[in-house]
């Protein structure tokens, strides 16, 4: 069921290029697709990858510092630009980060959903 009007941004955050959602909803100007993955390895889906609005390709073995200040500096901006009501969270954690990575990751994933208007799924 879908809402009129409703900006959905899809926020996939594991190392797969988000290809199936971004065919699914290549057509679909409501929903924006902001996608973090291994740029080493994907994509194979050049059609599915002119789809993503923010593409973040990171690069084999990225340390858990750069990881999360690209996350920060393109969410920020993906936010503003596109200004979901709703953001759906693709989780994953099939990138190269520490362990202290992945709680400030996680840490840092929930209380910036905090500041987004709207509901994060």
């Amino acid at each position: 069921m879908r809402t009129p009007g409703l900006k959905t941004m899809i926020l996939d955050l594991d190392a797969h290029q988000g290809d199936g959602y971004a065919r699914d909803f290549a057509n679909d100007a409501s929903v924006s697709i902001m996608d973090v993955y291994n740029g080493d390895v994907f994509p194979h889906d050049e059609d599915a990858a002119r789809r993503i609005d923010v593409a973040v390709k990171l690069p084999s073995h990225t340390k858990t510092k750069k990881y999360l200040t690209l996350l920060r500096e393109n969410l920020a901006q993906a936010l503003k630009t596109h200004q979901p009501g709703l953001i759906v969270y693709v989780a994953g954690m099939s990138l190269s980060l520490s362990l202290s990575g992945i709680v400030t990751h996680s840490d840092w994933r929930a209380r910036h959903g905090l500041h987004v208007r709207g509901p994060v799924g």
